[in-house]
């Protein structure tokens, strides 16, 4: 399954190669303001007019030129543009660039330093009314590249159709590229700025649109995109596909060591189909780090969720770190989701579970095949691990533990799938022996990862700081599975702990902690001192 998602990663970013006319024009703005006249000035809101009609603003020498296929819009000017309107939506293929403003710098450090690009082109939308800061509608749009822009600010901070950047109705074409921008913060990256309702919104349709770095391999820091401080969702997606979300800082300042909060999550997902979201820190929001509700074929990898740049400090999301459910309105299913080598730690959750939670709102529907692996997850409010059940009196979750149950005939998320049981056999110096038993349906293949930790949560379940291995093992038809596996143990933590995956149903919760310190060995193995 991991090397079936890794072929959907590239399937997904092929696409990027922009195609389309050889012609090409390039548009200098060299205005900040926001006239439409034949004044000899070019402003943004001319040049994007001239790119989408081809037609030039004016005949006076410096207004903007006729554009001429896949146009490019740069800047001879640096500053603060402020429309007292809405921008055109872009129609046709624009590469807008900030980067090339005098002044203007891109990132040069790694993901865990945060971004020191210099951004000098700020679209402030405090007089622009109930609109978004640039649009990009239509297929005919698809490949537009907007990067190097600081977008902030909206008349009215709580409301409505406020993004910093729409994308809507892109179906086909080469990608669509959002990268390397400081959104809803100041263009130092240190302060709030709020949009009203998300920083970046993708929905009604869209597809193959790239959120940061657009390339399948190493992330490229000059693509990075500041996304915090918006009153709303940092990244909103409704209704799309072949979305990448790729070395991003969601909900924190510049240097990624401090919250510049996002009000709701740091990325949002409502029927997302063949998604990447990755690499990227979310942390410092207002509710998860990264929501995913009703999603077919998504993988969530490498990303620092409650956590500061470096992932060596607290940085928490205050509703929980990951969660997965299904929209309780429709009787679709969450399927296919792979969630992989995340950190996801110190988060916060009110009444609930702040590691990743899989959920199920809607009895009627489906939250299954959410597949765990290699996931760093301790110290979160709550369980670390959490498969929640529908609360039919709220329309929300009923959160904790779920205890097993014979031959693991309940059903829910995951189909509630039933968890390890571990026992000590023996220890010799960082050698630890351990017995592991399942009682699941007959006749499943099953992979049981092991992790130790210096602390469980309150249940006495869960907390993985370190992975230490993993082991196959299918039941009898009986639906019984025993085995035992040798972990190398690392670091102080005492408690070993596990978890079992069936690639249909899903991963379970974690097991009873094991704690090695506890057991006294015999035949040669000796307890640690």
């Amino acid at each position: 399954m991991r090397a079936i998602m890794s072929r959907k990663l590239a399937l997904i970013l092929v696409s990027i190669v922009l195609a389309g006319p050889a012609t090409a024009a390039t548009l200098t703005v060299n205005s900040t303001a926001n006239t439409i006249a034949d004044d000899g000035l070019c402003t943004l809101h001319e040049a994007i007019e001239a790119a989408n009609t081809d037609t030039a603003s004016g005949a006076s020498p410096g207004e903007c030129a006729a554009g001429s296929g896949n146009d490019t819009i740069e800047f001879s000017v640096a500053g603060t543009i402020q429309p007292d309107g809405a921008l055109p939506d872009i129609t046709t293929v624009i590469h807008v660039d900030g980067y090339s403003a005098p002044g203007a710098a891109k990132n040069t450090l790694p993901l865990e330093q945060g971004t020191n690009a210099v951004l000098v082109i700020e679209i402030d939308g405090v007089n622009a009314g109930n609109v978004p800061g640039l649009k990009i509608d239509g297929s005919n749009a698809a490949g537009t590249i907007i990067e190097g822009l600081v977008i902030n600010s909206s008349a009215n901070p709580v409301c409505c159709n406020h993004a910093g950047i729409e994308i809507r109705n892109l179906t086909g074409g080469p990608a669509t590229i959002i990268r390397g921008n400081f959104l809803a913060t100041d263009t130092t990256g240190s302060q709030r700025r709020p949009r009203g309702s998300r920083s970046v919104l993708i929905w009604q349709g869209s597809s193959n649109v790239v959120v940061g770095s657009d390339t399948g391999g190493e992330i490229v820091p000059a693509e990075r995109n500041l996304i915090s401080g918006t009153n709303a969702n940092g990244v909103e997606i409704s209704g799309a596909s072949n979305i990448s979300i790729r070395g991003n800082l969601i909900g924190t300042n510049a240097s990624g060591t401090a919250p510049l909060t996002n009000n709701n999550a740091g990325v949002f997902a409502d029927f997302l189909t063949d998604g990447v979201i990755s690499d990227n820190i979310l942390s410092g929001n207002n509710s998860h780090g990264l929501g995913l509700r009703t999603a077919n074929t998504v993988l969530i990898e490498r990303n620092r969720v409650g956590t500061n740049a470096a992932g060596d400090a607290a940085l928490p999301n205050h509703g929980g770190g990951i969660r997965v459910y299904e929209n309780p309105n429709f009787t679709t299913a969450n399927i296919n989701v792979d969630i992989n080598d995340n950190l996801v730690t110190w988060n916060n959750c009110f009444n609930c579970s702040g590691g990743i939670v899989v959920g199920l709102l809607n009895a009627a529907s489906s939250t299954q095949a959410i597949r765990l692996s290699r996931n760093r997850v301790f110290a979160n409010a709550g369980l670390e691990i959490d498969l929640a059940t529908p609360n039919v009196t709220n329309n929300g979750l009923v959160f904790g533990l779920t205890p097993n149950d014979p031959d693991d005939t309940d059903t829910g998320p995951n189909t509630l799938q039933n968890f390890p049981e571990l026992s000590a056999a023996g220890l010799a110096g960082d050698q630890l022996t351990v017995d592991v038993s399942l009682d699941s349906e007959a006749s499943k293949s099953f992979t049981f990862e092991f992790f130790q930790a210096s602390e469980c949560d309150d249940s006495g379940h869960g907390g993985a700081e370190v992975f230490l291995g993993d082991a196959a093992g299918a039941t009898d038809p009986n639906g019984d599975y025993a085995g035992q596996v040798v972990l190398t143990l690392q670091g102080s933590g005492n408690y070993v702990t596990a978890t079992a995956t069936n690639t249909e149903n899903g991963t379970s919760e974690f097991s009873a902690c094991l704690n090695f310190n506890e057991f006294v060995f015999e035949d040669g193995f000796e307890n640690l001192p």
